[in-house]
C-alpha cells in the first residue's frame, strides 16, 4: 500500500499536470492524472479507492498543490430542498461542476493582466490611423477598429469580432503598433 509521502507527491504530480492541460479543471481530470501519476499498485489494492484519496487529497490544502476551488460555492444553504446521491451536491447545480486550479495559475494570470493594462505612449495619430485604414479597402466597422487597436493606450489591445473574413473572402490585413500593414 502507499504510504502518505507516495501520496502526497502523487498528488503534486497530478496537479501539475492536469493544469499544464488546464486552466481551471474538474476533478475527473484531476483523478485521470492522479491515475497516471501512481506507481503500480500492489495486487488485490483497489484503485479506484487508491485514486479518489489522492485526488481528494490533492484538493485538500494536505499535500503541498496550492490547490483552489474556483467555482462560487452556493449563496445558501440549499441541501434541505434536495441533493445528489452520487455525489452530495445540490439537485441545483450540475453534477460536478467544481473547477480548480492552483494559486500559481492564478498569480500568473495576474501578472498577464497587469502587463497587459499597462499603458504605453500612443505611437500613432488618430489621423495617421484612419488615413492607413482608409487606404486599406476596409468597411466602416474594420477601420473603426483598426484606428481603435493602432491609437490604443495600453499595451495589449483585444479586439472581439464576429468574423476576420472580409468580404470579399481575403483575410483583414494585419498591423503592427507601428501603423504599418504587415501582410
Amino acid at each position: 500500500m502507499l504510504d502518505d509521502a507516495a501520496k502526497r507527491t502523487a498528488a503534486r504530480i497530478a496537479v501539475a499536470e492536469v493544469q499544464t492541460h488546464h486552466a481551471v479543471w474538474s476533478m475527473a481530470q484531476l483523478r485521470f492524472e492522479v491515475h497516471r501519476a501512481l506507481p503500480v499498485l500492489p495486487a488485490g489494492t483497489d484503485g479506484e479507492a487508491v485514486v479518489d484519496e489522492v485526488a481528494r487529497l490533492a484538493v485538500s490544502g494536505r499535500a503541498g498543490t496550492e490547490v483552489v476551488q474556483v467555482t462560487a460555492p452556493d449563496v445558501t444553504d440549499v441541501t434541505g430542498l434536495g441533493i445528489r446521491a452520487s455525489d452530495g451536491g445540490s439537485i441545483y447545480r450540475p453534477p460536478n461542476a467544481e473547477r480548480y486550479c492552483t494559486l500559481a495559475h492564478l498569480d500568473a494570470e495576474e501578472q498577464i493582466l497587469a502587463a497587459a493594462k499597462r499603458t504605453v505612449p500612443q505611437l500613432v495619430s488618430r489621423e495617421a490611423a484612419r488615413v492607413a485604414a482608409g487606404d486599406a479597402g476596409l468597411n466602416g466597422e474594420q477601420r473603426d477598429a483598426v484606428v481603435m487597436m493602432l491609437t490604443a493606450a495600453t499595451a495589449t489591445t483585444v479586439l472581439i469580432a464576429p468574423d476576420v473574413i472580409n468580404g470579399s473572402g481575403s483575410r483583414l490585413p494585419c498591423y503592427r503598433r507601428s501603423g504599418r500593414c504587415c501582410d
